[in-house]
């Protein structure tokens, strides 16, 4: 009995891979295998911090570092330092904003965090496979958690 509930789950598996595949082209799939580098994802951005920053050099540097970490790719991102181009890992109970991240991340989760500018504003978010879903822009220094000694 055992088996035929593995071979349904492989078979349930097997269908959803197939539906998926169904919607994507071969040259999609080739095109996404050949990527090495993050895709930023603002889908999840909170409107916090940010928003009532009217600092143009600080948006504008932000954009010039993702453009930065595109070029680095993943490789490179992580052979970085973490005040660098680097990331570094965060405990969601670290957030102020925790109660605002999507309902795929869990309380007990790392979070990902990257420098957004030169200085120690940053930009917090998760790596899922080659996306990077943003979440957080801090425009102003410990707005979206306290820097310094993490608990």
């Amino acid at each position: 009995m055992a088996t035929k509930i593995k071979i349904k789950n492989v078979d349930d598996r097997f269908s959803r891979i197939k539906g998926v595949l169904d919607k994507i082209s071969d040259k999609e799939i080739e095109e996404y295998a050949k990527i090495d580098y993050p895709l930023f994802s603002f889908r999840y951005l909170c409107q916090e911090s940010y928003p009532d920053c009217n600092d143009s050099k600080f948006f504008k540097d932000f954009l010039a570092r993702l453009a930065k970490l595109s070029e680095l790719g993943w490789a490179g991102i992580r052979q970085s330092a973490p005040h660098s181009f680097g990331m570094e890992p965060i405990p969601v109970r670290q957030m102020v904003y925790k109660s605002k991240l999507p309902d795929f991340v869990s309380s007990d989760a790392d979070l990902h965090v990257f420098r957004a500018v030169g200085d120690n504003r940053s930009f917090v978010g998760l790596q899922v496979g080659k996306i990077f879903y943003i979440f957080f822009i801090e425009a102003k220094f410990n707005d979206i958690y306290p820097h310094g000694r993490r608990k």
